[in-house]
């Protein structure tokens, strides 16, 4: 494929323009390639395929942050049961142990906080793609906020990066002919470690 989703995922800035059709390189959220010639216009594409692509990395992030935070203070909750400690004597030791742990590892990644950033960005992508479809004529305005918006961003999951590319990809422009998704090894880990420079044309 003509390098797209390595094009959304090579650097740490809300994408200035993608192309109106996919085969010709559409860019997304983080790119190299910088912004757009003020004198060239804005498409309502170049809006839609950046926001959409946002809207769905943050929502899997958001979710899966959001999941893992419930988890860890159920196992905080159970652990510290006495009804866990009268079935099985052993929780006396291993249920401080357990709370310890995952509260722990709750607070140290914060995953409470990171989950509502996430929201917030979703929110904030999704105001911007339906003030573009409601009123062509702010679309340069527009592109100034995504440029904006991407100063605010964390660093990339490149590999959750490229999933959410992909699905965008084929709402805007669709059905990609050979879509280039990462192996199994990079979506298993797509929310857990950022595979910071890696190209997934070649995953």
């Amino acid at each position: 494929m003509d390098k797209l989703e390595a094009d959304a995922t090579s650097s740490s800035a809300t994408p200035a323009a993608s192309p109106a059709v996919a085969g010709s390189g559409a860019q997304g959220r983080r790119l190299q390639q910088g912004s757009s010639d003020a004198e060239t216009p804005v498409t309502l594409n170049q809006i839609r395929y950046p926001c959409l692509m946002n809207m769905d990395y943050h929502a899997t992030r958001e979710a899966w942050l959001d999941q893992w935070h419930r988890w860890l203070m159920f196992g905080v909750i159970a652990a510290g049961a006495a009804a866990f400690v009268d079935m099985w004597p052993q929780m006396k030791v291993w249920g401080p142990i357990i709370a310890v742990v995952a509260g722990a590892l709750d607070l140290t990644f914060d995953l409470s906080n990171r989950a509502r950033a996430h929201a917030m960005f979703r929110r904030r992508y999704s105001e911007i793609v339906s003030e573009a479809t409601r009123d062509p004529d702010k679309l340069q305005v527009l592109q100034c906020k995504l440029d904006e918006l991407s100063g605010e961003e964390e660093p990339a999951y490149h590999a959750q990066l490229a999933l959410s590319a992909m699905k965008a990809q084929q709402q805007v422009f669709g059905k990609v002919k050979d879509p280039c998704r990462p192996g199994w090894f990079y979506r298993a880990l797509a929310n857990i470690w950022r595979f910071d420079g890696h190209d997934f044309n070649e995953a």
